[in-house]
């Protein structure tokens, strides 16, 4: 199969949002060639289940939110803040609130936008979701009402991580806080360093056997005690390379992960690396860049790179399996694993379906020509993905 391409004209880094700088002028503007999609014969047709409305979306903001599944009901929400809980099998709402605070100025009524950006965690009867306002909020999760707010000191652009009674939360400043998930009430702050040119992102951080594994701003992996706060390793993901600001931006703002006794961590014009979970000892570093992510099936990660190639990769000596090079620059989502297959989202809103074993294409559908820009969220075989409109899809891998 031949893979056709077509220029797309994106200023500096296209869809990337950085922090801690004005960019860019018409002279720094670069072609980027954006792949066209291969012809292939498909094995399979997806079916869309149904899909509903939620709020405006998030426009072209550079907020990741996804759905979350939990209780028989999916949970979704909107940038501007409302949020909905969805009936599982048909989408159908079960409750709606808004976080936004209202605008007593319109003569009509409404409200401010929340600016919700990370997505939501449910656990403990209970949806947790950030802003970049600086507020983390609890609510229940069968009826929608608020049973805390907290304030903390930084945009909260990442999905908080929820364990054992604490709910831990990276914001854009560097500080992670930990949080009594019953009051909301601060436990303990770690403060990390900030670099003057970052990606504007952050990744959710990992919680296991009573620690909490996260990537920082300078390219470095730290573990600190859950309950506490205190730092128990550090462990440098990449080094810092390059003749300019740009090239030498090394945030580890993926999602860590935790498999078996490991964590691994991945970092923009950087490295993937695995290390001990106790020691944070390097088991082996690869040269891969990644803002987006990766995912974990049994003994294989699956990663979208920064030119949004898609890599298979053994997790236990960081060997290649194989590579997709047919979507490059299309912007693609973090991967998702359904039934054997590996699916990934791209920029003009269509989902591809890999064969897990060899990266090989087997089924593609256009879903929404907003696009899509966050993970898809399997449960039972059924992926659950958020447009940048705001519309939320439910589909049937056969």
């Amino acid at each position: 199969m031949k893979a056709w391409f077509r220029p797309l004209l994106i200023a500096g880094l296209g869809s990337l949002a950085l922090a801690g700088c004005s960019l860019f002028e018409d002279d720094d503007e670069e072609q980027i060639i954006v792949a066209e999609l291969v012809e292939f014969e498909k094995q399979f047709e997806a079916k869309e289940l149904w899909s509903t409305s939620v709020g405006s979306g998030v426009g072209d903001h550079a907020s990741r939110l996804r759905p979350a599944v939990a209780y028989d009901k999916v949970f979704a929400a909107s940038r501007d803040g409302v949020v909905k809980a969805l009936k599982k099998d048909n989408g159908k709402a079960v409750w709606e609130t808004h976080l936004g605070e209202p605008d007593d100025e319109r003569w009509f009524g409404g409200r401010h936008s929340a600016m919700v950006s990370g997505a939501i965690t449910v656990a403990y009867q209970q949806l947790f979701i950030g802003t970049e306002r600086g507020f983390v909020y609890s609510l229940n999760a069968d009826t929608g009402e608020q049973r805390w707010k907290a304030v903390v000191g930084g945009e909260v652009l990442a999905p908080p991580a929820v364990s054992d009674g604490m709910v831990v939360v990276n914001t854009l400043s560097g500080k992670v806080y930990g949080l009594d998930a019953e009051t909301g009430e601060e436990k303990w702050v770690f403060e990390n360093a900030v670099q003057p040119l970052t990606l504007r992102g952050s990744g959710t951080p990992a919680i296991s056997q009573g620690g909490v594994f996260m990537g920082t701003p300078d390219g470095k992996l730290n573990a600190l005690f859950l309950d506490r706060g205190f730092q128990i390793w550090e462990e440098q993901v990449t080094q810092p390379s390059g003749t300019n600001d740009l090239e030498r931006m090394v945030d580890v703002d993926a999602d860590v992960i935790i498999s078996g006794d490991a964590a691994y961590a991945v970092a923009y014009n950087g490295d993937l690396v695995s290390v001990e979970l106790r020691t944070g000892r390097e088991k082996w570093k690869r040269p891969y860049s990644s803002y987006q992510g990766m995912a974990i099936d049994g003994f294989d990660i699956y990663l979208s790179n920064s030119s949004s190639y898609v890599y298979s990769i053994n997790r236990n000596d960081g060997s290649e399996s194989w590579v997709n090079l047919n979507l490059e620059n299309r912007q693609i989502t973090t991967p998702s694993v359904v039934k054997g297959y590996v699916v990934v989202g791209d920029m003009e809103g269509y989902l591809h379906w890999l064969d897990d074993s060899t990266g090989e294409f087997v089924s593609r559908m256009e879903v929404d020509s907003d696009g899509l820009y966050s993970e898809a969220v399997v449960d039972e075989g059924v992926i659950y993905v958020q447009s940048r409109d705001g519309d939320v899809y439910a589909i049937e891998t056969p």
